[in-house]
């Protein structure tokens, strides 16, 4: 057995013991403590800094990059880099926790409230010798009376149902999910029948408590998903996955608790009278909380456990509410198409349009889906994690601190910054703005050259903020006497893969369908990204073709719309397994044409034209 070393956190004081040779990230797990590595732990990013003082390993190579020899004398180190091998004193650098900005509403068509899960209430007629049916076949046949179908019970409640009956003077209430059957009580013991619908991010998760018989939204809350500590995108955590064998059970675990915790703040008491939740989340994040292995979707040919909707007991998950509730798991199109894009065009109503329609779905992965006459067609491209702060040198999720505007008035750049605050980084939303206004003003040119201070030829006031070291060119966005924050030309090609990637994605969809760029009609962007995106910026970047701004509407949170749908609507849940079956996926991997439009579209032009493979 390998020695024991002490782990002492400041400011926290609190103290783990773990075996030398222990990584400081899974001491860290272990004393509670959440911190994030939004690269998953590879040394990529750069954030996970801390102050270590004691017995740990040497620095490794990206440390060395990335720390001066003083710097690192000094105990400046990564966390995912460090291992314990002796006593260990630890301070994280991170910026203090802070609230991500959970994107919580959406646009809501309309439709019957008619949830799958419902509360019957059946008197039946007890048996005589001349009626001697079983007590089953009595119960099951008094449903049919009402227009009901269901499966014969499950053994739990059969074994009971003779002393039930008979001790309720045969009035009951059954409590079923579509065909299955949750509970059984004596009539007039159960208060409410409750569900919960849940957008599953990979950043954030959203969760709404509602009776599902009216409708009625009593109580919606957002958090953290606490997933974050594992990696911060999809990639990473599938990479987690494959690296640790604890990895997929600890993934499960924190998207449970997760959930509890949601739970809990929905209805702080009488979580047993909550019977279902609804479940949208992408491919990745619905199998991880399944506890699936997610690991095929990350390698040709990008397979999914299954496509089906799935209904599982609560208790099997980890998620507290009533003991024999269940959770029901969106259906998917594709490994990285999943039950939050099915949500999302439930919310948007996609299947019904007679125009020709584009949604995106902007994130690591960016999802496309094109609607014309009826036919839905869907491809996914990797975006990269710009969009959502990650692979940029000062960047960050939409949280308190994050510049998420950023304009011109009156020669003077202007920010917005969400809180108020001091900026401390920039998000998707401002990367695009601050981008727009670089073109528009020259400071980038259409290649996406960040130009020097001697090549521009701009006003000085934009001119002093372009500044040159042996990095590279960056332009100063924001600084004070101890920091800055600034664009620099490698954030720039970030943003110019991220973008070509979906208007290549865009520009196939549209010649898979017979069609070119300028048929459509109007562009929908679902998701926390385009609820701060600016249209004006996406159309200057190219990130959605040349159209009036009207055009472009931003529909928030489908994703938790569309699993609140399932829940309260079961011509909704019926709906979502046939836009599953019936959508036509496009996979771009391994396509000549992508290869050639991705190319073609990483430069800033208006040029939508499908050239096909060159």
């Amino acid at each position: 057995m390998r020695n024991q070393a002490v782990v002492t956190f400041q400011p926290e004081r609190k103290a783990v013991s773990v075996p030398t040779g222990t990584p400081l990230r899974d001491a860290i797990s272990k004393a509670g403590i959440d911190m994030e590595f939004p690269c998953g732990g590879h040394g990529i990013c750069g954030k996970c800094r801390i102050d270590v003082r004691g017995e740990v390993n040497l620095p490794s190579e990206e440390e060395r990059e990335l720390y001066t020899p003083e710097e690192l004398e000094k105990g400046l180190r990564l966390c995912c880099r460090v291992e314990i091998l002796g006593p260990v004193d630890v301070r994280a650098l991170q910026t203090p926790a802070k609230t991500d900005v959970i994107l919580q509403e959406g646009k809501e068509p309309a439709y019957e409230i008619r949830s799958p899960l419902r509360a019957v209430d059946l008197v039946l007629q007890p048996p005589s010798v001349t009626d001697q049916r079983a007590d089953e076949e009595r119960l099951l046949e008094a449903l049919r009376s009402q227009g009901i179908h269901a499966k014969p019970l499950p053994g739990h409640l059969l074994r009971n149902l003779p002393r039930l009956l008979r001790e309720s003077n045969w009035a009951v209430t059954a409590v079923l999910f579509g065909e299955d059957w949750l509970a059984l009580h004596s009539q007039g013991t159960t208060q409410g029948v409750y569900g919960v619908a849940v957008d599953l991010g990979t950043t954030t998760v959203v969760a709404s408590l509602h009776d599902v018989k009216t409708g009625t939204e009593f109580a919606k809350h957002g958090m953290t998903n606490r997933q974050v500590v594992c990696g911060g995108d999809v990639i990473s955590r599938l990479s987690y996955v494959r690296e640790r064998r604890d990895g997929l059970e600890t993934l499960h675990r924190h998207a449970a608790e997760t959930l509890n915790r949601l739970i809990e703040q929905l209805v702080a008491d009488r979580k047993e009278e909550i019977y279902a939740v609804s479940l949208a989340g992408n491919t990745i994040m619905q199998q991880l909380f399944l506890q699936m292995d997610p690991t095929p979707i990350a390698s040709s040919p990008f397979v999914p456990v299954c496509h089906r909707p799935s209904v599982w007991k609560a208790r099997e998950l980890g998620v507290k509410i009533h003991p024999d509730g269940c959770v029901c798991v969106a259906p998917v199109i594709a490994g990285y198409v999943g039950g939050d894009i099915v949500a999302d065009i439930l919310a948007a109503s996609l299947y019904e349009s007679d125009e020709t329609l584009i949604m995106l779905d902007l994130g690591t992965n960016a999802e496309i889906v094109l609607t014309y006459q009826h036919n839905m067609t869907a491809c996914a491209c990797a975006a990269g994690p710009a969009f959502e702060g990650g692979e940029i040198s000062q960047g960050m999720r939409a949280m308190e601190g994050a510049i998420e505007r950023v304009w011109v008035e009156r020669n003077e750049l202007r920010l917005g910054v969400i809180g108020d605050a001091e900026p401390a980084g920039i998000c998707g939303s401002g990367l695009v703005d601050a981008l727009a206004l670089l073109l528009e003003t020259g400071v980038v040119d259409r290649t996406g050259r960040l130009l020097p201070p001697k090549e521009y030829s701009g006003p000085d006031w934009l001119r002093e903020r372009i500044r040159e070291n042996v990095e590279g060119t960056r332009f100063v966005l924001w600084e004070n006497k101890k920091s800055s924050i600034s664009l620099t030309d490698k954030d720039i090609r970030e943003i110019q893969l991220a973008k070509g990637a979906v208007k290549a994605g865009i520009k196939i969809l549209c010649y898979e369908q017979g069609i070119t760029v300028d048929r459509i009609d109007r562009v929908l962007i679902a998701g926390a990204f385009g609820s701060h995106l600016r249209p004006e910026s996406a159309l200057k970047v190219g990130l959605i073709p040349p159209m009036d701004i009207e055009k472009v509407n931003f529909i928030g949170n489908a994703a938790w719309v569309g699993a609140k749908i399932m829940l309260l609507s079961e011509p909704g849940m019926r709906r979502s397994r046939v836009i599953s079956e019936k959508m036509r996926y496009i996979e771009l991997s391994g396509r000549m044409d992508f290869q050639s439009e991705f190319g073609l579209s990483m430069g800033f032009d208006d040029n939508w034209e499908y050239f096909g493979a060159i």
